[in-house]
């Protein structure tokens, strides 16, 4: 089963990683949306509080970090997140997986470890 179908099953928004990705730069980082609500937006990614234990858990604590993680059928987890690192640029991160029979904390622990690994390779 395709990555794309599994979360098109799940009446999921985003179709892919890319679309997921594309659809954060545009809404988070460009032009599309007014200042006011782009720190609306990442305002609200930062108070969510579901998936805390994904990408975010992985990132430093100076961090501000703002995701929206998601669970569905065929194994599929997710989490797409803005992290804004102290005196750099932001970071847009979109990861997808489907048909994983691990359990949610060994998902959750995976999403963690990129976190981890991209906080310590940028």
């Amino acid at each position: 089963m395709s990555l794309r179908k599994s979360f098109n099953d799940n009446h999921s928004i985003f179709r892919t990683v890319e679309d997921g990705f594309k659809d954060m730069s545009v809404l988070l980082l460009g032009d599309r949306l007014s200042e006011k609500s782009r720190q609306r937006f990442e305002a609200w990614l930062a108070a969510n509080v579901v998936g805390t234990e994904r990408l975010r858990a992985g990132f430093p604590s100076g961090w501000q970090v703002g995701d929206k993680s998601g669970s569905g059928a065929n194994g599929a987890a997710g989490d797409i997140a803005i992290a804004r690192p102290p005196n750099r640029a932001p970071i847009l991160v979109a990861v997808y997986l489907v048909g994983s029979t691990r359990s949610t904390r060994d998902i959750d622990l995976a999403f963690a470890e990129i976190g981890k690994i991209i906080a310590d390779t940028l």
